[in-house]
């Protein structure tokens, strides 16, 4: 018979990290969108890194937070995309299909214009701005379904 405070304790964890994950998504994603800003660092520059260092040390507490809430095979329960409660479960497997399929769109954009399609228009994008764009959206796209999920649940 499933327990239901473990369900109670698998439906906490997965809310902590579907949010900690929307806070450091936003923190890759603003950095990794400043990064290929390619001026001088004004006053309105420095407020959007220190607003997204704000954003994306929250999402390192909630992560924090959300360790603490799971008990080790919690832990990895999450880490295998195993919950015992069905409902979880389809809502982890939701959020890796909506991340599996936005990082492929974006890849295959990348790659059909990224040689030369945008050439005339913009300079090349740092490697690294780039990579923190795209684990920004992954972060995204997995934790945003989820958490829609969870909230429209209460």
């Amino acid at each position: 018979m499933f327990n239901k405070e473990k369900r109670y304790d698998e439906h906490r964890y997965l809310t902590k990290i579907s949010k900690s994950m929307i806070y450091t998504g936003i923190f890759f994603l603003s950095f990794g969108g400043l990064s290929s800003i390619d001026r001088e660092p004004n006053a309105a520059v420095i407020i959007l890194a220190l607003v997204a260092l704000v954003i994306g040390v929250r999402g390192i507490y909630l992560s924090v937070v959300a360790t603490r809430y799971g008990s080790s095979p919690l832990s990895r329960s999450y880490w295998l995309s195993t919950f015992e409660d069905e409902y979880l479960n389809h809502l982890n497997m939701k959020g890796y299909k909506c991340a599996f399929m936005s990082i492929n769109t974006l890849l295959l954009i990348l790659i059909v214009f990224g040689e030369g399609g945008f050439a005339g228009t913009q300079q090349a994008a740092p490697v690294a701005g780039v990579a923190m764009f795209l684990l920004g959206i992954l972060m995204l796209a997995y934790s945003l379904p989820i958490a829609h999920e969870l909230r429209t649940e209460n």
